[in-house]
Formats: structure tokens, C-alpha cells, sequence
């Protein structure tokens, strides 16, 4: 496997993350791994003995006007660079954190299209959020229940198990918005201990993604001598080793001391900035003199003070998975640790050993220091098997190969010599997908049709069912490639002249590219037509296609592009593709439309009439949408009105769309309220989903409907739902065509619409429902009222269907047709 290692720090420097770095590193080269590691450091950084280690110096990028700013941007994407030409050759790039190297190296693992693995050891945003100005105010003496008034109150102090249930402003907020960015891009997270696990799941990342993998702890310093017995044993030493910082609790712990007898004295080992309020606390409360301060110890140091002291305490408001507390009770050192962070986890791994008391408790703490065992046990316990390295390196390993990023089978072929990563340029070891250069299977009748290439989104053809069927049944008279954009792997023959190929694209950011590359694999098949599902991205590869085959382009426009300008505001990204749909259905060969309207539409625009070929989306036939014609059938199935005793057949509205503005729901929602006045016990169902799911809740609240009105998650069995309804609502202020009208009349019920789509074509008004203008509620509401008082004339109103002026093989002669003019035109 080839592996990039990001990382913030690196030895020499000091700190969990740069020792953990090296030892990974280290271990899996030892195997006969490649690997690479990427670091922020300067020109005292290690050089790896079998690795290569790439440095992005923090010291070179530093500007003058904006330094700050300026400093983070250039140093950003100095790493981002490096980890990306690193990460072409790599297999998997694993982060050691989501902000300062996860960021860069997120975005390298998508431009090189490679899986991402994230190490968490903390929340980034949590860390800087405690390092803001308000904490340097003076300390409250007050006291409540026991429970002591420490620096978390004088700042508004937030542990991180509440930090993480709200967002932030500033530059908290946009912290907190790249670690969550950064954790949903990655294909696998690893965290230390159980607890982080659950503060990443609270970032809204789904927990099966998320591995608890500990951290191993090498064995301490083994002492010159034994100092068992050597420290004074008239005094009882309490030794807690900790940074300074506001949520340690060193000044909580002085304030435990003093509620002790006087033997009783405290050992601080480490600084910080909070260091000089502590001791200034622990003068003023009168006990300076039973608190040591030691300072920064090295790890020799700290071990002969585990052998010196009588108990280890960690009054810590938070802990990822504290080692400290390991390398004590390793010792046989009895320990007593908060209730916060990974600390019970402790306790856990040391039955017995390691007691668990209420944070910021002073009583519980006073009581469980007084009750714990003194005199030292004779012999070492050592560390549990949780936390060998062996372990550890064996879990990382199979969490890291769990996603290879190959695609295919490669093409055995004699190897050049050995170039590791960023050595004799850019080599990249070639993933080869496996294309068939035609269609396999093929019999004496195939090589007489025409060949095409369709360029789709419809994922359900990787599956047996009514869509694929359909689909197929469309191709029957010819040979077909159909090109998906999917992330999922899939090349199947689903019928002898119907070939399907995902893109497999690592991220939809590249289903165009993958696509084209599959498209050039076929380029030579002699494809006569390249046909897309809309004139937008698949619309780009097409044409694109196109010109690599020098065929055809026939481009299906389902009428939502151009109608008005909900598509063009719906979002700024479609913007762009409004104007590339308006490019590119001018360069069609042909344009399958779907309605009158549409095809107005695009005349209006300047689409020569000449190109659209129009007919209707396949409609539903009786064997694919069954009709229940027995009406004890439907309310056998349909729910039952229980406060009347009656099932609602004939007593609702049906709507079914996504829930997005163009739909009009509130027109639906308002015209109800006006129909409901008139009659009480109707009612309105509404199907479906989408963004404005919640805003249409609080519609129905507003005109307070939430006993009439009652909302179904989308579903694809709607027969009965049809089959009961007293007409179905379409409401929009546009439409292409408007299936669900020609859903709804096979079902024989009558639509109630707006002038859109299908409207005068398929439904017409005063035959099979009703046509009312674009916006009107008050027209909706008095159609809504006739076809309640009209009851007799509903199955006669249902009775007309559709039939569309063209077929699927007019539509690619048109094609091939105006193709062979153009070429024609153009002398060739």
C-alpha cells in the first residue's frame, strides 16, 4: 500500500500527534510499505530513515501588510500542493486532524481522487474557543452546594460536550464548519477513545463511520534505583500533571486541598498560561505551602514522581483519552479522575484502580480522596493489551486498506525501476477500468442497428425493475452504450444490445471527467448518435462525445430549464448551467420535447422548430401501474377516519410533487383553507419531499389545516392514493409536461391544475378536469368546490388519454438527419 501521512507537528517537536506520526511511519515502511509523510515545520525537522517526509516551512510564507491572513493562505496552499502531487501517487491519504493539515489535504485526496482517512483527536474549534481574552479575568470565591465557582463561570466557560450542540460566530463558527466539512469527506475517521466518537457523531457524522482505535502508550522509563518509601510518609502526596489551561482545574484542585487534613500536599507538574493564576488562588485561599509546583518534567522525571506519590488525580473538565492517567495506574498508582471527556474510559481499562468522581464536586472529591488506598502496591501493573502498538498498528492498517482506491484489474506490463513517492518526477502507477471496445453478444441482427451513446442519471438501471425494462424496451431497435453518473462500480450487458458503465467516480465533482473518459474508450464503435438526458452536465458530455465520435447529438430537454426563471434562480450554480443548456440545445442535431409548451419555449429562444421532435414521456400502462377497479379493493387498503368511523376514499385532494418553490404548495395550502370553510370534513394529502419540507409545515399551521392537511413521505406506490383521491392538484407555476396528470388519469381521476405543461393537451378543461390560471387561488379553490359537487361526471371527466406524436426512432433519425445536413452544409 502507498500511504500519505498529513500532519500538523513532527519531531522534534513535542506533542501526541508528532511521536504517533513517526511510529505509524516508521512501522508500516518496516513492513515494506511506501509511505510518505507531509508536515508543517522548518529546518529542524527529522528527516524519516525509510520514509520520505515533505516540510512546508512556517517561517517562508510570512507577508506584511495582511500578515496573519496572509501567512495562513500561502501556507494552506503550499501544503495543499505538495500533499496533492504526493497524493497522486499515494492510495490512501490519511489526516491527523480537520482543520490546519485536514483542510489542504481533504481538498488534495479530491483533485488526485484519492480516499481520505481522518484521524480527530479533539475538537480544533472547541480548543481555540477557550483561548479568547475573556479567560484572564479574576476568580470567583463564591461557593454553591459544594460545587466549586471556578474560572468556568468568570467566562462564560463551555465544556465541549455543550460546545458541540450549538453553532458559533466568527471565526469559531467557520472552524467549526471546515472540521464538519472535512469529517464528511473523509471515507473512514479514527478516534482515541469512545467518548470522541461521540462528539464527532454530534458534527452530524453517522457513528458507523467512525473507529475507536486507542492510542498505544510505550512502557515508562525504567529507574536507576526504586524510590518506593523514599518520599516523607508523614505527608500524603497527591501529584497531578497537567497543561495549565482554564478546564485542567488547578486552582479547583487547590481548593479540594484545603478541605483536607493538613498531611495532605499537591504536586502540579507542567505550566501554561494558566499557571501564574493558580498559584496567585493558591496564595490567597492559604495554602501555598501544601501546593508544589514542578513545572515542566520530562517523562523520567514524572515517573520516579508516580513512584514518590501516594495518589494521581485529573479534576479535568475535558480529556480526549488521557495518557497521563494510563502511565500512572500502569505504575500501580491509585487514581481519581473527573466524570468529563474520555476519563471513564480509564477506569474502565483498570478495574479497581482508577475511581471516577463528579466534576467540579469539591465534596465528591474530598470524600473520594480521603477513602482511597495510600500505601503504595508492591508491584508494577503494566498496560492493558488495548494499548500495545501492535494493536493499534494492526487496526490503523485495516481501517487504511479498507478502501483501495483502485478501480480495475491493471494491465500487467513490465515495471520501470523502483521510484518511490516524489522521486524521478511524476510517475503514477496507471489504474486501468476495464472497457469492452463494443458490444458483446452480439448476433448477425445487431451489426444491421444503429449504434448510439446515451449519456444518463438514472441509477436504476443498475437494477432489474420497471425502469430499466422501459428503458430497454425504448432501445429495442438498437445497440445502445449508456454511460451513468454514478459513484458505485457497474458494467453490465442488461439485454444483448443494452451495455450499461458507471462513471465510478470517486466524488460527483468528476462525473463529467470519468464519463468523458469512457467516452473516449468507445469513441472508434462507429456511434451514430450521442443522445442526453438533459441539455446541462450530461448535455456537456454529449456534445463533447459528439465531436470525439463525429456523430449526432440529440439532447432531451424535459421542459424545467426554460420555463421562467425559477430554474435560473434557484441557485448561483445554476446560473451557469442555464447558459450552458441555452449553448448547447442551440448545437443539437435534434431535441426531444415533451409538451406544446416546451417546444414554444424553446422557439422563443431561437431553437429552430425543424430540431424538436416531440413526444411525451412513457406513459404508464396497466402493467405498470396497477388499477384497483374493485372499490371495496381501495378501501380495504385506505387508512380509515376512525373519529368517523368512514375511510376518506372520495373525501381529499391529492398533491404530489418535490417540495420546492415552483411547485406552489402554499396555492395548494391556501386554496384548501377556502374549500375546507365550505366543506369541513375534506381533507388534502400532500406526497412527497424536498427543501421546503418545513416551510409547508408552517404553511399549514398559519391557516391552522393541521387537522385537514396531512403530509406523506414520498413513495413510489400511488395507485391507491390516486384511485381515492377526488381529483389530484398539480399547482405549479411551471411545468415540462406534468406526469403525475397522466398518472392520475389512468387511475381515472380527474386533475385540477394551473396553466403549465400538459395542460389543454392532456387534461382539458370541462372533460377530464380542470384548467385555472397561473397563481390563482381563487380559481383553484371554485374548481376544488365543482368537482366536489359534480361527483356524477368524475369517471366520465377521467376517460381521455394520451398519445405521443413521435417515437424514440424518429426522434434519432431526426438526429442522424439534421446532422448529415449540417455536415453537408459545411462542404464535408
Amino acid at each position: 500500500m502507498k500511504l500519505l501521512i498529513a500532519t500538523g507537528i513532527y519531531p522534534p517537536e513535542i506533542g501526541g500527534p508528532a511521536g504517533y506520526v513517526k511510529g505509524v511511519a516508521t512501522e508500516l515502511a518496516r513492513q515494506g510499505h511506501e509511505v510518505a509523510v507531509i508536515t508543517y515545520g522548518d529546518e529542524k525537522t527529522e528527516i524519516g530513515e525509510n520514509y520520505k517526509v515533505t516540510v512546508v516551512h512556517r517561517t517562508s510564507y510570512i507577508g506584511t501588510a495582511f500578515a496573519n491572513t496572509r501567512a495562513i493562505v500561502q501556507r494552506y496552499w503550499m501544503y495543499f500542493w505538495n500533499a496533492y502531487k504526493l497524493a497522486r501517487q499515494a492510495d490512501v491519504v490519511y489526516a491527523q486532524g480537520p482543520v490546519s493539515e485536514g483542510l489542504p489535504a481533504t481538498l488534495a485526496s479530491i483533485f488526485a481522487r484519492k480516499p481520505l482517512v481522518l484521524k480527530v483527536v479533539g475538537d480544533y474549534a472547541w480548543e481555540q474557543y477557550q483561548q479568547r481574552p475573556a479567560s484572564h479575568v479574576l476568580r470567583p470565591t463564591s461557593e454553591v452546594r459544594g460545587t466549586i465557582g471556578t474560572s468556568d463561570e468568570r467566562r462564560g466557560f463551555e465544556l465541549l460536550d455543550e460546545f458541540v450542540t450549538r453553532r458559533h460566530e466568527g471565526k469559531i463558527w467557520l472552524m467549526e464548519a471546515v472540521e464538519r466539512w472535512v469529517a464528511s469527506r473523509a471515507k473512514q475517521i479514527i478516534v482515541p477513545s469512545k467518548y470522541l466518537k461521540t462528539i464527532v457523531t454530534k458534527w452530524g457524522i453517522p457513528a458507523d463511520k467512525i473507529n475507536v482505535v486507542y492510542n498505544s502508550i510505550s512502557s515508562l522509563p525504567r529507574l536507576a534505583s526504586d524510590l518506593r518509601g523514599t518520599s516523607d510518609e508523614r505527608r500524603k502526596v497527591i501529584l497531578t500533571a497537567v497543561r495549565a489551561v482554564p478546564w485542567k482545574g488547578g486552582d479547583f484542585l487547590c481548593d479540594v486541598i484545603k478541605d483536607l487534613p493538613e498531611e495532605y500536599v499537591l504536586a502540579v507538574a507542567g505550566d501554561g498560561p494558566e499557571l501564574e493564576n493558580w498559584k496567585k488562588h493558591a496564595q490567597e485561599i492559604g495554602v501555598a505551602d501544601r501546593v508544589m509546583w514542578l513545572g515542566r518534567l520530562s517523562r523520567a522525571e514524572l515517573t520516579e514522581w508516580y513512584h514518590k506519590a501516594h495518589l494521581f488525580v485529573l479534576a479535568t473538565g475535558y480529556e480526549g483519552f488521557p495518557h497521563v492517567v494510563v502511565e500512572a495506574a500502569s505504575t500501580g498508582l491509585p487514581c481519581i479522575v473527573s466524570d468529563k471527556g474520555g476519563n471513564p474510559e480509564i477506569a474502565e481499562l483498570f478495574p479497581g484502580l482508577v475511581t471516577v468522581a463528579e466534576y467540579l464536586n469539591k465534596q465528591a472529591w474530598v470524600e473520594a480522596i480521603a477513602s482511597s488506598l495510600v500505601a503504595r502496591p508492591t508491584s508494577r501493573v503494566g498496560l492493558p493489551d488495548k494499548l500495545g502498538f501492535e494493536r493499534m498498528i494492526n487496526e490503523t492498517f485495516s481501517i487504511l486498506s479498507s478502501h483501495p482506491v483502485s478501480t480495475g484489474q491493471a494491465v500487467p506490463r513490465p515495471a520501470p525501476a523502483h521510484r518511490s513517492f516524489g522521486e524521478g518526477g511524476s510517475h503514477v502507477t496507471p489504474i486501468v477500468i476495464p472497457v469492452k471496445t463494443g458490444i458483446q453478444g452480439r448476433d448477425s441482427n445487431h451489426d444491421q442497428r444503429q449504434r448510439i451513446l446515451s449519456i444518463s442519471l438514472e441509477r436504476k438501471l443498475f437494477e432489474p425493475g420497471k425502469v430499466r425494462d422501459r428503458i430497454v424496451d425504448q432501445l429495442k431497435d438498437f445497440e445502445a452504450v449508456i454511460i451513468v453518473f454514478a459513484k458505485q462500480k457497474f458494467d453490465e450487458q442488461i439485454a444483448p444490445n443494452v451495455r450499461v458503465i458507471s462513471t465510478h467516480s470517486w466524488h460527483k465533482f468528476f462525473y463529467v471527467w470519468d464519463a468523458l473518459v469512457q467516452a473516449w474508450k468507445i469513441r472508434n464503435t462507429d456511434i451514430k448518435v450521442v443522445i442526453t438526458q438533459d441539455p446541462v452536465e450530461t448535455g456537456l458530455v454529449g456534445a463533447i462525445s459528439a465531436r470525439l465520435c463525429n456523430s449526432a447529438l440529440a439532447v432531451q430537454d424535459h421542459g424545467y430549464h426554460f420555463h421562467g426563471k425559477y430554474y435560473y434562480q434557484e441557485s448561483f450554480l445554476n446560473h451557469f448551467r442555464y447558459w450552458l443548456a441555452k449553448w448547447l440545445v442551440k448545437r443539437a442535431d435534434a431535441i426531444r420535447v415533451v409538451s406544446q409548451r416546451t417546444e414554444d419555449a424553446l422557439a422563443n429562444l431561437g431553437i429552430s422548430r425543424e430540431k424538436m421532435v416531440r413526444f411525451p414521456l412513457n406513459l404508464i400502462t396497466n402493467n405498470q401501474l396497477p388499477i384497483i377497479n374493485n372499490q371495496s379493493s381501495i378501501i380495504g387498503n385506505t387508512s380509515v377516519d376512525v373519529g368517523r368511523g368512514t375511510c376518506d376514499v372520495g373525501r381529499y385532494f391529492l398533491l404530489v410533487c418535490r417540495f420546492v418553490p415552483i411547485k406552489r404548495i402554499d396555492l395548494a395550502i391556501h386554496a384548501f383553507s377556502l374549500v375546507v370553510k365550505q366543506d369541513p370534513d375534506i381533507k388534502l394529502k400532500i406526497v412527497g419531499a424536498g427543501p421546503l419540507e418545513g416551510q409547508v409545515k408552517q404553511w399549514i399551521a398559519d391557516f391552522e389545516l393541521q387537522a385537514g392537511v396531512e403530509i406523506i413521505p414520498w413513495t413510489d406506490n400511488l395507485t391507491e392514493l390516486y384511485q381515492g383521491a377526488v381529483a389530484t392538484l398539480i399547482t405549479s407555476d411551471g411545468e415540462g409536461f406534468g406526469m403525475t396528470a397522466v398518472e392520475s388519469l389512468m387511475c381515472h381521476t380527474p386533475v385540477i391544475m394551473t396553466n403549465v405543461g400538459c395542460a389543454g393537451e392532456v387534461v382539458k378543461n370541462g372533460e377530464n378536469g380542470y384548467v385555472v390560471p397561473v397563481g390563482d387561488v381563487h380559481g383553484l379553490s371554485q374548481a376544488m368546490l365543482a368537482m366536489l359537487q359534480n361527483r356524477l361526471t368524475v369517471q366520465s371527466l377521467a376517460a381521455s388519454g394520451l398519445k405521443g406524436n413521435n417515437t424514440f426512432g424518429e426522434f434519432v433519425e431526426k438526429a442522424i438527419e439534421n446532422h448529415d445536413l449540417r455536415l453537408r452544409s459545411y462542404g464535408k
